[in-house]
């Protein structure tokens, strides 16, 4: 009998190949379409934003807005229910998934809103609370089109926001807010705004650490150094961090020859815990400019260029004296040392903005900041008098950075490395982008749309277990965004930014703007906002006033209206991984008719040449090992992310 010469291994080879592309295309695809349908409802969210600004001042809109909207803590909810569900767990109610829930209001949005920013009466912020009240039509039907895409999933339609840039924010559905956030909570301090209103950038933070900062007291060393961690904690895995530190010479933080770190949270607490051991026994007696320069253009130079760092830069210079060190140095000397450095970077295609600031009573303790500031093409110089307002000037280098993105970009989308809910209980991560009023030139920043899910969505869309490090990693690459964004500002728009600040008319650079070029920049009221004297008369009800969280949150399944006494208070109960569930229906087909014919024809010709040969054991051999050295070859082992700064996490 003639035997049948060997089959060639290049058929089972490709078998082992084809199977493991088809497995891997699916999940995918079925990840590009989860971040494809964020991505869009962004922007769907942002035309709706757009739309409500362009026609707020009609009559209609803020007629209804009286006594209709609810309040962050002190409005109970008319048509809340009890959700025991496992991702809507909250620690305070026990967090066990089944016997204790919380409440959630699903035909309702909700404005948080800072108590400083509630008691001005602000014309602007009524017409913006008035005018996001249109959301919610769009909320409740977004929240129907994709009810059956997340139940499938097993999870709750995801939390969808706007948080305007004079701080009011509205967030659907509506939901208790912890204590500790009412009336205090600031959507501009937060990771997802920053990025979402910025882009990615390279910032450099330039601390004055001189004796001065002590005297009499240390309660103004105590204001920069809780300014400056809030400055690097609202930063975003996409951004770039620098810190120096300078007295009577200047010192870069560095680890391992690095000196700009990708702003992870590791680094983030990194640089936090720096600043945070800065004593008085730290700090220097002389105040030495120059080396604070050399020290700045020393991490940009060798950093940019080394890392291939493109993102607009923003050199953050703050000090409470005047130059001492080192002796016989000019002025004129440091200023040519500035301008020459960024003069060279901008001619290299890299764009730096320098942001002075000066703490001090004494006015002459002003000049030279203002000076340096104003002799390079990006410079803004900040005076701070009341030391109250040091956080407020530290932070305000991203609204221009908002001002210049509006013209000639595409909408961008910014993603929030993973962190822990509100809850405590899951990983949750968040997707914003910014919205511009385009009928103006330049496009008028109005503030920054936002939508956070659970990382479990990730996980089921790539087929792998709960918790795993391979969606950590998805959702960490897409936070690190290139910086391709063009930014543009002219002359005037930047003297508007400058005039602004505290120091008013006192900052300009220049005598060629008048008020006519700064009209378009500004947000105009309606005449009708007028109608309403007071926030107050925005409120429904005020009848959770005096109630803690538990009171306001906690709920029994099935219940339907609010509590003045505390439900299922108990230990917070950690959730088990939750196995991946079947995507849509709507998924499958698409994903199953293209991939079923081709893989059953694969799966026929690999199983004939299995059992023809008996070679199915080394079928799945050889499957096994392909398959876990792709893995290691691919893997990017990360850190779990920590519960101690999240991007979002407003009741944390």
């Amino acid at each position: 009998m003639k035997m049948m010469p060997p089959l060639p291994q290049l058929p089972i080879k490709a078998c082992l190949v084809l199977l493991t592309l088809i497995s891997i295309h699916a999940d995918d695809a079925k990840y590009e379409i989860l971040v494809e349908q964020i991505e869009s409802d962004l922007e769907e969210l942002g035309q709706e934003v757009r739309h409500l600004y362009q026609t707020r001042c009609n009559n209609t809109s803020l007629e209804t807005c009286a006594h209709s909207n609810y309040d962050d803590c002190a409005s109970l909810f008319p048509n809340s229910t009890c959700k025991s569900e496992k991702d809507f767990d909250i620690a305070h109610c026990g967090g066990d998934g089944g016997t204790c829930g919380s409440r959630w209001d699903y035909t309702n949005s909700q404005v948080w809103l800072n108590s400083e920013i509630a008691a001005s009466n602000n014309h602007e912020v009524i017409e913006t609370i008035c005018l996001t009240q249109g959301l919610e039509s769009y909320f409740k039907q977004k929240l129907e089109d994709r009810k059956i895409y997340w139940d499938e999933l097993g999870l709750r339609t995801p939390q969808m926001y706007f948080g305007a840039q004079n701080g009011v924010f509205r967030i659907y559905p509506a939901r208790p807010l912890q204590d500790k956030n009412c009336s205090s909570f600031d959507p501009r301090l937060r990771p997802w705004f920053v990025g979402g209103s910025s882009g990615a950038k390279v910032v450099v933070l330039t601390l004055d650490t001189s004796t001065s900062m002590c005297d009499p007291n240390c309660k103004l060393l105590e204001l920069v150094k809780e300014a400056a961690i809030t400055v690097i904690q609202i930063l975003t895995r996409a951004d770039r961090v620098a810190l120096i530190l300078f007295s009577n010479d200047a010192t870069i933080f560095e680890q391992g020859g690095v000196f700009l770190f990708e702003a992870s949270q590791d680094n983030k607490d990194m640089l936090e815990q720096r600043i945070g051991n800065l004593t008085n026994d730290a700090l220097g007696k002389g105040t030495n400019f120059q080396a604070a320069f050399e020290a700045v253009f020393k991490v940009l130079n060798e950093s940019i260029y080394d890392e291939e760092v493109e993102c607009t830069t923003a050199i953050l210079f703050l000090t409470d004296g005047k130059m001492n060190r080192p002796e016989g140095v000019t002025q004129e000397t440091v200023v040519d040392l500035v301008k020459s450095n960024i003069t060279a970077l901008e001619a290299s295609g890299h764009h730096v903005y320098l942001f002075t600031y000066s703490i001090s009573d004494d006015d002459s303790v002003h000049y030279f900041p203002k000076k340096i500031a104003c002799n390079v093409s990006n410079g803004v110089w900040s005076k701070i008098v009341d030391e109250t307002r040091i956080f407020d000037s530290l932070t305000s280098y991203y609204r221009l950075f908002a001002l210049g993105l509006g013209d000639g970009n595409k909408t961008f989308v910014t993603w929030v490395e993973p962190y822990t809910s509100y809850t405590g209980n899951f990983l949750v991560t968040t997707a914003s982008s910014p919205v511009y009023d385009n009928s103006t030139s330049p496009p008028l920043f109005l503030g920054v749309v936002g939508i956070d899910f659970p990382l479990a969505a990730v996980d089921k869309a790539l087929g792998v277990a709960g918790g795993s490090q391979e969606s950590i990693n998805k959702i960490v690459q897409k936070s690190m965004q290139g910086c391709t964004r063009t930014f543009k500002l002219t002359p005037c728009e930047l003297e508007f930014f400058r005039q602004s600040g505290d120091a008013g008319g006192e900052a300009l650079c220049t005598t060629s703007c008048n008020e006519t070029d700064f009209v378009t920049m500004k947000q105009k009221t309606c005449p009708t906002s007028n109608n309403f004297t007071s926030i107050e008369d925005l409120w429904n009800n005020r009848n959770a006033s005096g109630l803690n969280y538990s009171q306001r949150a906690c709920c029994e399944p099935g219940e339907t209206t609010g509590s003045s006494a505390p439900q299922c208070i108990a230990s917070p109960v950690s959730p088990e991984p939750v196995p991946p569930e079947p995507f849509s229906h709507k998924v499958k087909v698409i994903i199953g008719v293209v991939v079923g014919v081709g893989g059953l024809v694969v799966l026929l010709i690999c199983f004939y040449l299995c059992f023809k040969k008996k070679l199915c054991h080394k079928v799945r051999a050889r499957y096994a090992l392909w398959r876990s050295s792709r893995q290691l070859r691919h893997l990017v082992v990360l850190p779990p992310p920590k519960p101690s700064a999240p991007p979002f996490n407003p009741d944390s």
